[in-house]
């Protein structure tokens, strides 16, 4: 066949005067109008031309379109924006500079070690020679010891130590039930701590909780390097007694008046002042009060740890009863011998074989066995089978110091196997009726759990309403609040390096969510801000970047605070009355803001404020 192909190489190259000549497209078009109608075979091809030419248009304007929407869908979403945002700002940010929190200091002999007590209650158990410079070298002589409690919003809010966390793969916050920050110095120098001398902390707080059982937490490490909260094992909370402000070392303490940082007195001592110095001579046990000034809302809040209390029990009672009832043993096909390789067999005792333990089994080599003379001339007087993933088993010989490992699997033959099959038929018939008479067991008892505790929560509800009713009666709302609302435990926990330390239980992200935009009620518009929220109950705080827009998370079902730090140095706080007033869970919305007209100068004036 005769190709038709008119190849043309090393043409001369157009030059520009040609191209212009070949530019006047409309006269090209008033050509082809005035051209005779094409043959059908001509339209095929012009069509097809036409067709790709128009295709051309069409795929310009699809790459055109996509590139204006790649432009709109590669702006960072907001979650990106924020975190990049944050990334920038150092891992502990405090809002307000000149806020920071005078840390309590004691003088402790590094030679001796001891036991010393805060004004708050909490205490420090320091060992011997617990402490280094920074080359490692051990140090001796009076050392001075810092320490912060941070114990609410406020103190998380001013500390500018951040609460979130990555929980489940998931973006969470940090519930606590106490905060610390502990180092030490010597003439000016920062000091570490020898790992293998923790010091043992008694941490005095309150936490939200019901009952006589305080709920489980965690105990964290701040990594300022890696910017993450390190979780670094279990917390052991204790209800704490009256009397558990006491002294344990061996000296009497000597108690004299004392402030703290807020300006707060109460009776603390000092080892360190001699007895003509004396102010007060009080040397009994002492209860140091920070109870908080609840609201109404609170008791709300309490009402709702109480239910999650329940919902704890009720969920541990359910995997009690899951682990005790047990579904029968599984049997399992037996296996015919396939004839491809040597078989052996074991006098097998006990349960080694699990439900594989058939009448006449023997065992297939799975195994090239090497110095075949030598294997099968040995008389074994040891062996043992280790179940493996795929059914088969690791079979370890032993005679003296000689040892070989084969992989084996339990097959049988003739009769045998024909009698296991029936057996293994029997088997799998009781054990389908038993299987389904555990699961409707386990339905029932769960159901009656779950009733039983619907009917405790009821209860709990009508004695919570008629003790607060009753309280209130008597004029003790705060008291009714403090009740049940927050208990005073002790979080008892080791420290193995200076740093901050949290008492915490991670909490998921709420499910309302707002695209939030933040204006005052002299219509200033905020942007490129922080907005912080906390949830009364729980011990928490969370951060949002304001950009343009803010994403807030909240317990709608909650009493909510939030709030921001102005450029003067003002809040301007959304009170849990104006949450009440959100009828939506997501979406967009305008967050109007109380602006409180004083300037911030103290932590008391933040507490003021944000009614705390």
């Amino acid at each position: 066949m005769e190709n038709n192909y008119n190849y043309k190489t090393n043409q001369t190259p157009l030059d520009k005067g040609s191209i212009e000549k070949h530019k006047d497209f409309d006269a090209l078009l008033k050509r082809v109008e005035a051209a005779n109608p094409p043959t059908k075979n001509q339209l095929k091809v012009a069509s097809n031309r036409l067709y790709v030419w128009a295709g051309g248009i069409a795929a310009a304007l699809l790459i055109g379109f996509f590139a204006l929407s790649n432009v709109f869908q590669s702006e960072p979403d907001y979650q990106a924006v924020s975190a990049a945002y944050f990334a920038e700002l150092p891992y502990v940010n405090p809002p307000v500079k000149t806020f920071e929190k005078k840390a309590e200091t004691i003088s402790v002999d590094a030679n001796d070690g001891g036991v010393y007590q805060f004004p708050s209650g909490s205490k420090m158990v320091v060992p011997r020679a617990a402490f280094a410079n920074s080359y490692g070298a051990l140090i001796e002589g009076e050392v001075e010891v810092h320490f912060k409690e941070y114990h609410d919003y406020v103190d998380f809010f001013l500390s500018g130590i951040p609460m979130e966390i990555q929980f489940e793969g998931k973006e969470g916050v940090l519930e606590s039930a106490g905060m610390i920050e502990v180092y030490a110095t010597q003439n000016g120098e920062r000091l570490s701590m020898l790992p293998e001398k923790p010091i043992e902390i008694e941490l005095k707080s309150k936490i939200a909780f019901a009952g006589d059982t305080p709920p489980d937490f965690n105990i964290y490490y701040l990594d300022e390097d890696k910017r993450e909260w390190d979780l670094q094992g279990k917390d052991k909370i204790e209800i704490a007694k009256e009397n558990d402000f006491k002294n344990n070392t061996n000296e009497r303490p000597i108690f004299i008046w004392m402030s703290d940082s807020l300006g707060r007195r109460f009776y603390g001592f000092t080892p360190e002042i001699e007895p003509a110095e004396w102010v007060g001579g009080y040397r009994g046990p002492i209860t140091y009060d920070t109870t908080y000034v609840e609201t109404e809302g609170s008791l709300q809040a309490a009402s709702l740890a109480q239910k999650d209390n329940l919902d704890q029990k009720m969920q541990a009672e359910i995997a009690k009863v899951e682990k005790q009832i047990k579904l029968p043993i599984q049997p399992e096909k037996p296996e015919l011998y396939d004839g491809n390789s040597m078989t052996m067999e074991l006098d097998i005792k006990g349960d080694a074989l699990g439900s594989k333990n058939y009448e006449g089994t023997i065992f297939q080599v799975l195994t090239v066995i090497d110095a075949f003379d030598d294997f099968s001339s040995t008389v074994w007087e040891e062996f043992d089978l280790v179940r493996q993933e795929d059914a088969s088993f690791v079979l370890n010989l032993s005679k003296g110091e000689k040892q070989r490992t084969l992989s084996v699997k339990p097959v049988l033959i003739g009769q045998d196997y024909d009698k296991a099959v029936k057996q293994f038929e029997s088997q799998l018939a009781y054990y389908q009726k038993e299987k389904e008479k555990v699961a409707a067991e386990l339905v029932a008892e769960k159901q009656a759990i779950e009733e039983r505790f619907a009917i405790e929560k009821e209860m709990a509800d009508k004695k919570f309403a008629e003790r607060i009713a009753e309280l209130k009666a008597r004029g003790h709302d705060n008291y009714a609040t403090n009740e049940i609302m927050k208990r005073t435990v002790v979080n008892k926990f080791q420290i193995n390096r200076f740093g901050i330390w949290n008492c915490d239980r991670p909490r998921p992200a709420y499910l309302a969510n707002l695209n939030g935009t933040f204006q005052d009620q002299a219509f200033n518009r905020y942007q490129e801000n922080v907005v912080y929220q906390t949830d009364k109950s729980q011990n928490s705080l969370r951060r949002f970047y304001l950009k343009d827009i803010a994403n807030v998370q909240f317990n709608e079902n909650s009493e909510n605070l939030l709030w921001l730090v102005t450029s003067e140095n003002k809040l301007a706080v959304f009170y849990p009355e104006y949450f009440k007033r959100i009828q939506q869970k997501d979406g967009d919305y305008a967050f109007e803001m109380n602006l409180n007209p004083k300037e911030i100068n103290s932590e008391a004036d933040v507490r003021n404020i944000l009614k705390l």
